[in-house]
């Protein structure tokens, strides 16, 4: 079936320190998105609050952290569900149990553990660089949108690894300031910004708390991964967020109307309490 042209490749990824197993893929065929979007439904059963959505919470949270052993993905959830979640103590609770579970489960242990050096890192450092170096050379416009790759800025020290990058710098801020500019990059935060207002102002609590989770999780996988990157990624998250202030602005709606029949009528009774007065129109 290689017609389909499925980039199997992301599925046969051997985990570190575990001969024989792989980090796992999914239905996307792709590790990263694999978690990416299984994050998103972690977060939306988790604001649902009822105990079969609960309960996929678990298995999709579980499965995040271990199976495609994205680091990133797997350290986002967990802080985007901290900072939204209530009570308190399941916050602390998801905090520990992640760590527990990373601890031992060897694999992932080494994996973790791996972050900070070249090798486990991917050379994310020189990754990095690259785009810092697009932006001083063309801070105002950019090289094009779409147009930035690692390759084309790496230094003449550069590690075999960025030059065969397909990706972009692995900070999705710094990878939109290298294709439009240092002012496509603020836009882009200013929007961020927007919607994180609009999801503060919205009455039902979950979907606050479904969309502020997903906000959050997206915000903090742009400063390590450029998430944009994955279609699949941009299209979930964008039916999350809209999805969201949507149900926001419906309940806003009659709560507005009602408002304003409650200050029509006590003007009203007001009127109409001066008119019962002595000396009164």
């Amino acid at each position: 079936i290689g017609w389909t042209k499925i980039p199997y490749a992301r599925v046969y990824e051997p985990v570190p320190g575990s001969d024989g197993r792989f980090m796992a893929g999914g239905l996307a065929f792709h590790r990263l998105k694999f978690a990416e979007v299984t994050a998103l439904v972690v977060i939306v059963a988790v604001a649902v609050r009822r105990p079969l959505a609960l309960a996929l919470a678990g298995l999709g949270f579980v499965s995040v952290l271990v199976f495609p052993a994205a680091r990133a993905s797997a350290g986002a959830l967990v802080l985007a569900l901290s900072l939204t979640v209530r009570p308190r103590w399941l916050s602390a609770a998801l905090i520990v149990g992640a760590i527990a579970l990373v601890g031992l489960t060897p694999g992932l242990r080494e994996r973790f553990l791996s972050s900070t050096t070249s090798s486990g890192s991917g050379e994310r450092a020189a990754i990095l660089q690259s785009g810092l170096d697009a932006v001083a050379a063309h801070p105002l416009t950019g090289v094009g949108l779409g147009r930035f790759k690692p390759s084309l800025f790496a230094r003449a020290d550069a590690p075999p690894e960025l030059l065969d990058n397909a990706g972009k710098s692995h900070n999705q801020f710094l990878s939109l300031a290298a294709e439009g500019g240092v002012g496509h990059a603020l836009l882009f935060a200013l929007l961020l910004g927007w919607v994180a207002l609009r999801l503060l102002r919205a009455r039902p609590s979950k979907a606050r708390t479904a969309g502020l989770a997903a906000l959050a999780f997206f915000v903090l996988l742009c400063l390590v991964h450029d998430p944009m990157f994955h279609a699949v990624m941009v299209q979930g998250t964008a039916l999350l967020l809209g999805g969201a202030v949507g149900l926001g602005v419906r309940q806003q709606e009659p709560d507005e109307r009602e408002a304003q029949l409650r200050r029509a009528l006590q003007v009203q009774a007001a009127g109409d309490a001066g008119a019962q007065k002595p000396g009164g129109a």
